[in-house]
């Protein structure tokens, strides 16, 4: 996977644009110093539910990074 640049930062994390497998990807990055119980919580449901999800309107789940401190998810188009 490679980061490229930065497209938008929150509260919470950063959005990159990537590559994966010469795939275009949006890598969502957490920040470790926001790391809280109820955040990681959170981020757990979001893998799960887009982990599950389906559709041409939905970006497409590539994968995620699970274990602190380096929390990111990986979508595609």
């Amino acid at each position: 996977m490679k980061y490229e640049n930065k497209v938008g930062s929150g509260s919470f994390g950063d959005l990159y644009r990537g590559t994966y497998c010469s795939q275009d990807v949006g890598i969502k990055v957490l920040k470790p110093e926001r790391t809280s119980t109820d955040m990681l919580r959170e981020f757990a449901q979001e893998v799960y539910i887009m982990r599950k999800i389906r559709h041409k309107n939905v970006v497409q789940f590539i994968g995620a990074c699970t274990r602190p401190p380096s929390l990111c998810i990986v979508t595609g188009k």
